[in-house]
């Protein structure tokens, strides 16, 4: 079982279409947007997209402008799902266990005793229960973060500053 992440970051003209895209891809793909941000310069959108649709997600969002940074990871969490999985298999096996010697207690103190540690181990056999229910989730849906930086545009002292650089550069340059 393979959690993949996916990161891009790009410039772009104007905020709204990449918006409009994302939310569009991410219904379209079958997944959700699981939080936005925005000002007046930056759009941040984590979305959530069935694991085989990543690249295709990454691809799609990458045309809407120029890419500065692209990276896709991914955590192979076979192991840990295993070991959750015998965990609740061998809690469910003690929490029988427990269930049967109720039945068989002699006074109410052993009763209570029994009562606590049963209510433990089903605490524990829940926790698990969630923990491979996530796990599972994590592995079907691949995390997807965008940031859409509008360029910026220089004014005209920035403008006349950068051409006299460029001009003296020229002269240093053959």
């Amino acid at each position: 079982m393979l959690v993949r992440r996916g990161d891009l970051a790009a410039v772009v003209e104007d905020l709204a279409p990449p918006l409009v895209r994302t939310h569009s891809l991410t219904a379209s793909l079958g997944g959700y947007i699981a939080s936005e941000s925005r000002d007046d310069r930056t759009v941040s959108v984590s979305m959530r997209v069935p694991e085989p649709k990543l690249d295709v997600a990454l691809d799609s969002l990458s045309e809407l402008g120029t890419v500065t940074s692209r990276s896709v990871s991914s955590q192979d969490v076979t192991e840990e799902t295993i070991d959750v999985e015998a965990r609740i298999q061998s809690l469910t096996a003690e929490r029988d266990q427990l269930r049967a010697l109720v039945q068989r207690a002699g006074g109410l103190g052993d009763i209570f005793t029994i009562d606590r540690e049963l209510a433990r181990v089903q605490g524990e056999i829940d926790s698990l229960q969630h923990r491979l229910e996530h796990l599972r989730n994590s592995s079907a849906l691949a995390e997807l973060n965008a940031e859409f930086k509008k360029r910026r545009e220089p004014g005209p002292v920035a403008a006349f500053f950068g051409a006299v650089g460029r001009g003296i550069g020229r002269l240093f340059v053959r």
